[in-house]
């Protein structure tokens, strides 16, 4: 076992790495997350979902399982001014962000409320933009990495 450790480290550094070459590299941000979440402890996966848990809608969503599904644009553009879906298609569009290409978690254990929160937290990271205000530039994201951790303790947060 120890030596799978070493080796999910050793995977972990050089994507950290390859992230601090180049910070605005999604694919690099994407890579790090899945070697981190190799490294997961299960006291962390214990903290995550209490984090989760503390609410009733946290609690709802961790029976639920809600998922976003794919981003339908054009329906988004028809929302009225100001309401939370059309701020969203605004700020996709003004940055010119495709949220359907982005790989999407499938949790491999459907039983999981782990790999579920940690889908949900993935596929919600650009709505959370439009809620903070922060933007998508290096800086905007480290603020929005804060606004996490004030919410649950992310250990990629922490990482970034």
């Amino acid at each position: 076992m120890g030596q799978l450790n070493l080796v999910n480290k050793v995977k972990f550094f050089h994507k950290y790495l390859k992230l601090v070459q180049d910070p605005t590299s999604l694919t690099a941000v994407i890579s790090l997350n899945n070697s981190l979440n190799n490294m997961v402890k299960p006291e962390h996966i214990h903290e995550i979902l209490e984090a989760f848990s503390k609410t009733e809608t946290g609690r709802n969503s961790l029976v639920h399982r809600p998922r976003l599904g794919k981003t339908d644009f054009e329906y988004l553009a028809r929302l009225p001014e100001n309401t939370l879906g059309r701020s969203y298609y605004e700020f996709l569009t003004t940055n010119k962000l495709k949220p359907n290409v982005l790989p999407t978690h499938n949790p491999l254990n459907k039983k999981s409320e782990y790999e579920y929160a940690r889908a949900h937290l993935f596929e919600c990271h650009d709505i959370w933009h439009v809620i903070t205000g922060f933007n998508t530039e290096v800086e905007g994201e480290l603020g929005l990495q804060a606004f996490y951790l004030t919410q649950f303790p992310s250990r990629m947060s922490l990482v970034l």
